[in-house]
């Protein structure tokens, strides 16, 4: 009983997770709509004049790849969280659940490539160039598709033993 508890608390999380990064879509959209220029902070009247001011500007690009990020991320947590829903039914082999393995192991493998994806394009603007990976996710990518390999062999058996009673 505490693990279909715990099943359906991070089943929601992951829903909510991903309904968050969907607002903070749509906000950098709505930035994007507003204009690219902004000011962090401006702070004027210090002594003997001086003013103090930080702009920055944000590129077209670097939000649009932003959201690209963040829509790979919400594809992860959602398929998380249909993961957890179908562990707290009780529908643990299944290929459904291989499925949702292999997209979040997906998930995982694209983000490595994408994820510092804005960094890049915003340090091009700047004559930067400096792409890089993020290993981590691909150690991550691994591990789910490794569990993923494992829970096809699993439904495999599971089969076998059904047809066998």
């Amino acid at each position: 009983m505490k693990d279909k508890t715990l099943f359906k608390i991070l089943k929601w999380c992951f829903y909510i997770g991903a309904i968050f990064l969907s607002i903070v879509i749509i906000g950098l959209l709505v930035l994007g709509l507003m204009g690219t220029k902004f000011t962090l902070f401006d702070v004027t009247n210090l002594p003997a004049g001086l003013t103090i001011t930080s702009e920055g500007v944000i590129n077209i690009w670097t939000i649009l790849a932003t959201i690209l990020v963040i829509m790979v991320v919400i594809g992860l947590f959602w398929n998380v969280a249909n993961l957890f829903k179908n562990l707290e039914n009780d529908k643990i082999f299944v290929k459904e659940n291989t499925d949702i393995l292999r997209t979040v192991a997906n998930c995982f493998f694209v983000l490595t490539i994408i994820s510092k994806l804005p960094e890049f394009i915003a340090g091009a603007m700047n004559n930067s160039y400096n792409f890089n990976f993020d290993f981590s996710y691909l150690i991550m990518g691994l591990v789910v598709w490794a569990a993923m390999k494992v829970m096809e062999r699993a439904n495999l058996i599971a089969e076998e033993n059904e047809f066998t009673i």
